[in-house]
């Protein structure tokens, strides 16, 4: 079985299971903190929002799988499964839920782990780790000072890094630029074309940024 063809099995699972897990999911989610009045993820979230983080994982999860090394697979799915979950929460609601977002890191730290294992290379987790925490670290400073970012950003930065950094830190910072840059086209369309103004979500375009830079690379080649 090729790769590819393999890569596709593992993304038509990882949709699947956002499919049939996200009503339980969003079920367990504590209400945000910020939240006095009566409110629940539960009700963000109906059949149509749940096919559709379903497909969009399915699609992501075959983008990473199929351009990276079959090593850092766990570690991607962490980011094409919880973390498409993630933005697609942030898109609907404007909250990235934190514990969701803990359990995403959890599961990309041990895909590191595994990867480093599997290569025999305790050395590749450098990388990663470099990534993890210039992404927090940037996203905090923007969040430090003002840039209508959430704190939720931060953390789903960090995750990007780790994720990311798999491939090498040129890596992680393209992923996370690409993010910023969709983010800022994003906000300057909802202002000139669609008169919003305000906060928006920022965990699609973060998200997405690592995905587009994650197969620019592979067919490219000119990223890392």
């Amino acid at each position: 079985m090729s790769s590819l063809v393999l890569a596709a099995a593992v993304a038509l699972v990882l949709g699947g299971v956002v499919v049939v897990a996200l009503p339980a999911l969003l079920r367990a989610l504590p209400r945000p903190a910020d939240q006095s009045e009566p409110w629940s993820y539960a009700s963000a979230g109906g059949p149509a929002f749940r096919w559709a983080a379903g497909g969009i994982s399915a699609v992501a999860s075959f983008a990473a799988l199929g351009s990276s090394d079959p090593r850092w697979w766990l570690a991607w799915a962490a980011l094409s499964a919880p973390g498409v979950v993630l933005a697609a929460i942030d898109a609907r609601t404007g909250y990235l839920p934190r514990r969701l977002t803990w359990a995403a890191y959890a599961v990309a730290a041990a895909g590191v782990v595994v990867g480093c294992a599997v290569g025999g290379d305790a050395g590749a987790a450098l990388a990663p780790a470099i990534g993890s925490v210039v992404g927090g670290g940037v996203l905090w400073g923007l969040w430090h000072l003002g840039f209508g970012l959430g704190f939720g950003d931060v953390r789903l930065a960090a995750l990007i890094g780790l994720v990311a950094g798999t491939g090498d830190v040129t890596v992680a910072m393209w992923s996370l630029a690409a993010g910023g840059l969709i983010g800022a086209i994003q906000g300057a369309v909802r202002r000139l074309a669609l008169k919003h103004r305000g906060a928006y979500p920022f965990g699609p375009a973060l998200v997405a940024g690592a995905f587009a830079v994650a197969i620019v690379d592979a067919v490219v080649g000119t990223v890392s």
